[in-house]
């Protein structure tokens, strides 16, 4: 039988999220990709009420209805460009540094820098106008004004200086090429040679570098500046995990906790106990933060997700449902109660929450798990115009989004649908091995067989080790020719790399039974049958008792196969024997 290997992007959608077990590790990537919605655009979910611009033309009306629109829908690029154009129209501070604000969000440098100079040039610098203009200077490898808006952050006496140094930092972590993040480290610390938090952010550039012996010494150094401050033994902590050394790191952050009974550490030591998936520790450490500290949704999230490592749904349940009213947990928390509910099946709950989830880390798979839903239900439509909309806004999942609706339309059995998918997706990528591999499925249930063994040879040929490709190819002629010869080479290689993969089992058995090797076809299908009951190799088992006389023992297989899967085409050709 072929090996669809589909199911593996099911499973990535369901584990999607179970990383955050696994914090940043340290790590604040450096990057120009956009920087922290928190540390800089701390205003950009509040409504257009917030902007205030007397009097308007219509056309400006329009910019500013046009961009809060595109912004309530998720169409971040379309809302800078409406801005922007607002922004020149009505020369208003507030419009400004909205547009700067998504600008930046959008990685539109150029018009977030038109914003910022705008404010400037208008007298405005607060702090959060010159933190905008240092991750927009940042972005531009402008260091001389990168050192000028760090300085003056640094002057501005509002603030703590560790609050400052910190947030700074972070700016320049997340909105610089490494040369210049290097610079403006070096730069913020000679500016803040005193202070702990500049020693932190030296610490996590060296480790986002690499640099681990850099990035321990920077770590020392926060503890040797301040020994009551736990953010600096969470760092040291972060360096020697990210040197394998998972039991010093734990070490680090178990004796600073009994020195300094801080929540923090406590919280840090649960996380740092699940990574290392030690869950039953680790739910007990973040219970006892939770005891210390109720309210604290890092935590309460993390033990949610502890809770569901260890397949205990029902408290996972309780934790994700104290989230979703907290904004900064909600879509996280809808998300997993979604994937609650679609393992137990209750698909209509499931769909309830998924259907919560917001734009952001959790909003494709949740989308992607809809999709499969709708198809579960049988509505298999509304599932395809989920995923083609989804194709047309997020380019880069288009190949998984392909084979996504391509599973779903297997499952239906809607052959020639998934042969007319995978040839558009083909159309854009003729070097997509997986979505002509999966055509290839398609062209084979159709008895297209040259077709499809000519898919299957190009995937080989990509990959000419690929035990999937050989059964494949092996299955097809097996199956819809009588070249058992090639059949066989094909399927000797498949079995000599997965010697034990049920549906290799399954085609060799297949190949034997065409052959009229009965009693080597049982043995081989007898153990692909226990190690998967799957409908098509149930049917082929039956098949081969069938001809040995063994009917009582076929009907039997036949009929609790078809208790399992109804639909089952190889199944229901089978079951015509018992009429």
């Amino acid at each position: 039988m072929f090996l669809k290997n589909l199911g593996l992007l099911t499973t990535f959608i369901l584990m999607v999220g179970c990383a955050s077990l696994n914090s940043d590790n340290g790590k604040t990537p450096i990057s120009k990709q956009g920087g922290d919605a928190n540390v800089l655009l701390p205003e950009l979910d509040k409504s257009a009420k917030n902007v205030a611009v007397s009097p308007m033309s219509s056309a400006m009306l329009f910019s500013l209805l046009g961009g809060e629109i595109a912004g309530q829908r998720g169409e971040m690029h379309l809302a800078s460009a409406f801005y922007t154009d607002a922004s020149r129209r009505s020369g208003d501070p507030q419009v400004a540094l909205r547009a700067a604000q998504i600008a930046l969000f959008t990685n539109n440098t150029s018009a977030a820098k038109s914003a910022i100079e705008l404010l400037l040039q208008k007298g405005v610098t607060t702090p959060q106008v010159q933190r905008l203009a240092l991750a927009v200077y940042l972005r531009l490898s402008d260091l001389v004004n990168s050192q000028k808006y760090t300085a003056n952050l640094l002057n501005e006496n509002s603030v703590p200086v560790r609050n400052t140094v910190l947030n700074v930092g972070q700016i320049i972590l997340k909105n610089s090429a490494p040369e210049i993040a290097e610079e403006m480290v070096d730069y913020l610390l000679s500016k803040s040679q005193h202070e702990a938090a500049a020693y932190l952010v030296q610490s996590q550039f060296k480790l986002n570098q690499g640099d681990l012996i850099g990035a321990t010494q920077a770590a020392r150094n926060v503890v040797k500046q301040d020994k009551h401050w736990s953010m600096g033994f969470v760092q040291l902590a972060k360096v020697y995990e990210a040197q394998g050394d998972v039991k010093q790191a734990l070490l680090v952050l178990k004796e600073a906790q009994e020195e300094l009974d801080d929540v923090i550490l406590l919280k840090a030591y649960g996380q740092l106990l699940a990574r290392d998936a030690q869950y039953g520790l680790a739910e007990k450490s973040l219970k006892q933060v939770l005891k210390k500290r109720p309210a604290d949704a890092e935590a309460t999230y993390a033990l949610g997700l502890v809770q569901l490592k260890q397949n205990d749904s029902l408290s996972a349940s309780r934790q994700f449902q104290k989230l979703v009213s907290h904004a900064a947990y909600h879509s996280k928390a809808v998300f997993y109660l979604g994937r609650i509910a679609y393992q137990k099946k209750h698909y209509s709950h499931a769909l309830k929450w998924y259907a919560q989830v917001a734009l952001g880390s959790e909003y494709i798979p949740a989308q992607k798990t809809m999709a499969m839903i709708e198809g579960a239900m049988g509505n298999v439509e509304a599932a395809r115009r989920r995923l083609k909309d989804l194709r047309e806004r997020y380019s880069a999942e288009e190949k998984q989004l392909y084979l996504l609706e391509a599973e779903i339309l297997l499952d239906e059995q809607q052959y020639e649908q998934v042969y007319a998918l995978m040839t558009e997706a083909l159309n854009k990528d003729g070097e997509a091995v997986t979505i002509r591999y999966t055509r290839s499925i398609a062209l084979t249930e159709l008895s297209k067989t040259s077709e499809a063994e000519k898919d299957l040879l190009l995937v080989l040929d990509a990959d000419p080790v690929s035990a999937n490709t050989l059964n494949a190819l092996g299955y097809l002629l097996a199956s819809k020719t009588f070249r058992f010869k090639e059949a066989r080479q094909y399927l000797t290689k498949a079995l000599s790399l997965k010697p034990s993969e049920p549906a290799i089992l399954d085609s060799m058995g297949w190949l034997d039974y065409r052959e009229g090797r009965y009693e080597k076809a049982l043995d081989l299908l007898q153990r692909a049958h226990a190690a998967s009951p799957e409908g098509e190799i149930a049917a082929h088992l039956g098949e081969v008792l069938w001809v040995l006389g063994r009917q009582a023992e076929a009907r039997e297989i036949w009929t609790a196969a078809a208790m399992r899967d109804p639909g089952n085409k190889h199944l229901l050709e089978a079951l015509k024997k018992l009429k």
